[in-house]
């Protein structure tokens, strides 16, 4: 899904469909907003935070050295001190809000931006709404 969101973008960028738009833009952010979330429940079968203990000071341990030793905490990290090295990260805002690569103009930007906003308030409550509670949260 994150591969094709990012074609259909790519393409329509290409076809200049993104400026004139702006519902294909909501439609295609949306669909690779979808694609980037993950799933809750652990490999192992076990929910999210099920066997969360703020007591247990080995399994604390255990989880800061595995994050320390994984590639999913550096590699961001290091992106982001070479990104901003020289002040590329101000730069490259500079470059994307005057020639407006993706929207085409600020105001379109602006439109964009609620229009994600609403539906992830949307996204946001309906989670809490379809979260299992009480008898039927257990399994």
């Amino acid at each position: 899904m994150f591969v094709l969101s990012l074609w259909l973008l790519a393409k329509c960028r290409v076809m200049n469909l993104l400026r004139q738009n702006q519902i294909l833009q909501a439609v295609i952010f949306s669909c690779f907003l979808l694609s980037i979330t993950a799933c809750s429940t652990l490999p192992s079968g076990r929910g999210w935070g099920q066997d969360v203990s703020l007591t247990n000071w080995h399994r604390i341990k255990l989880a800061a050295v595995n994050a320390v030793s994984d590639p999913e905490t550096w590699v961001p990290l290091a992106g982001a001190a070479v990104f901003s090295i020289d002040d590329l990260d101000e730069d490259v805002s500079d470059w994307l809000s005057e020639e407006t690569p993706i929207f085409g103009s600020n105001e379109a930007a602006d439109d964009a931006s609620d229009y994600l906003k609403e539906a992830l308030t949307l996204i946001k409550v309906g989670t809490a709404l379809a979260t299992p509670s009480g008898d039927a949260a257990e399994v």
